[in-house]
């Protein structure tokens, strides 16, 4: 029975990851289409406000490194392996990308879709900033390069 909860618990777990930010980066999407028409809004919102999480495979990936064969798949679910590696990479979470992008949406000549890209991309920084108790710097991807990607410079409470 506990290994049944534990599943269970496992697949909320997923499920929450995979439409936490969904709806915020869908209606920052449908929000540009409305204001100009163009359709790219919302998967350019998509892509940038919500599936971002993508990133969390290269720290997982670190983790595997480090421990293959040793590894536990099912902290994937949970991102225990933050915590096993005492590190937080995920290099697409940074403030320095959502102004990249606001700037390359500009100078490309694509200001609206840059303007769309870079609020879903940093409303799913804000989201996290707020739900995970990430540090005021901790999601500059300078300030995490400065600590060594420490989990503890990272995290209010690691």
């Amino acid at each position: 029975m506990r290994a049944y909860r534990e599943h269970i618990q496992d697949l909320s777990g997923m499920r929450r990851l995979l439409v936490e930010h969904f709806p915020v980066a869908l209606l920052v999407g449908l929000g540009g289409y409305g204001w100009t028409g163009d359709w790219l809004c919302v998967p350019v919102a998509l892509s940038t406000g919500w599936l971002i999480d993508v990133d969390h495979l290269f720290d997982f990936g670190y983790y595997v490194f480090r421990y293959y064969p040793n590894v536990d798949y099912r902290l994937l679910n949970n991102g225990g392996y933050f915590k096993i590696n005492n590190k937080v990479f995920v290099p697409f979470h940074s403030w320095e990308l959502t102004l990249l992008v606001l700037v390359g949406g500009a100078v490309a000549g694509e200001a609206v879709l840059g303007l769309v890209a870079a609020a879903a991309h940093g409303a799913h920084i804000s989201q996290d900033q707020i739900h995970y108790r990430v540090r005021g710097f901790g999601y500059f991807l300078i300030s995490r390069a400065l600590s060594h990607f420490r989990l503890e410079s990272f995290c209010v409470s690691s």
